[in-house]
């Protein structure tokens, strides 16, 4: 600490002629390394940030409507029990209690958007943690629909075992993966000009893993291009920045997994990956049984 250096430390134990033995260590300077290490990462997490900003950018006009939608709710409900309390001789307590629960679930339904955009927009490092896949893909949903207005005529599908265990993962991430190769989906259906314009975000449990796939029918990929996917700054739309699938696997690498790219059946692309299951004590004993 007091050099501000970092060393590698190394210790062998040699055996010299006349068979006496010494321990031999040696110390490498490696703070150049450890330099280059940490600005990597913190440009990894800038360019992550970058692409999570990018998707929210280009949904922003979807966002407004989406929050707009429960305003204009709230204030016709506002304005209803304003003229029943107003206009009745005795106000219907029954009534306008049933139109303050409206109001509150319309604010609720703003607040979790909200919640969930910020969420999504904000930097910070990856912490991996036992997570329920069933509240990751409820967030991916409610995010997924701003997805299916904007790209009109798209149908995102979500399919899940009846049993879904827990994984290991950073759910922001996560969501962002899932997000990222959506999009990505309708994009291509569109512009393809698919009949089938169905996105399949499916989850499939193995033993140790649970793979997450987010599958469409759209030109499909050429084993070409397959190459160059993940390669920083490599994008086969026409304004593409080629931002989205290298972030995407750069979170993948860093739960321990990578993701992966295979022709779908019936013509289109199929983006997977895998996430460790979080084996609790509870769900070992459980399997014991």
């Amino acid at each position: 600490d007091s050099l501000g250096r970092w060393f590698s430390v190394a210790e062998a134990r040699v055996t010299l002629p006349g068979s006496s033995h010494v321990t031999l260590q040696s110390a490498l300077d490696i703070t150049k390394r450890k330099i280059n290490e940490q600005e990597f990462e913190e440009q990894t997490s800038k360019m992550e940030n970058s692409s999570r900003l990018i998707t929210l950018g280009e949904m922003a006009s979807t966002i407004t409507h989406e929050i707009n939608q429960p305003l204009t709710a709230i204030t016709a409900y506002a304005n209803t029990a304003l003229e029943v309390i107003d206009r009745a001789p005795e106000v219907n307590k029954t009534q306008v209690l049933e139109i303050y629960r409206k109001i509150a679930n319309q604010a609720a339904r703003i607040d979790k958007i909200i919640k969930n955009i910020r969420a999504f927009a904000k930097r910070r490092p990856t912490t991996l943690e036992c997570v329920s896949l069933n509240s990751v893909f409820s967030d991916t949903m409610e995010l997924g629909r701003l997805i299916e207005k904007k790209y009109a005529g798209v149908h995102v599908v979500y399919e899940l075992p009846a049993v879904v265990p827990d994984v290991i993962c950073d759910p922001v991430q996560i969501m962002q993966i899932l997000m990222n190769l959506i999009r990505n989906a309708a994009e291509a259906i569109l512009e393809h000009g698919s009949e089938d314009k169905t996105i399949m975000v499916s989850a499939k449990v193995g033993a140790k893993d649970v793979e997450l796939s987010v599958g469409d029918h759209g030109p499909g990929i050429s084993d070409t291009m397959k190459a160059s996917l993940f390669t920083p700054f490599f994008s086969t739309k026409k304004n593409g920045l080629g931002l989205g699938l290298s972030t995407c696997q750069t979170i993948a690498e860093s739960h321990n997994s990578r993701l992966r790219v295979r022709d779908n059946e019936g013509g289109g692309t199929v983006f997977f990956f895998d996430l460790k299951i979080c084996f609790t004590k509870d769900s070992e004993n459980k399997k014991q049984n």
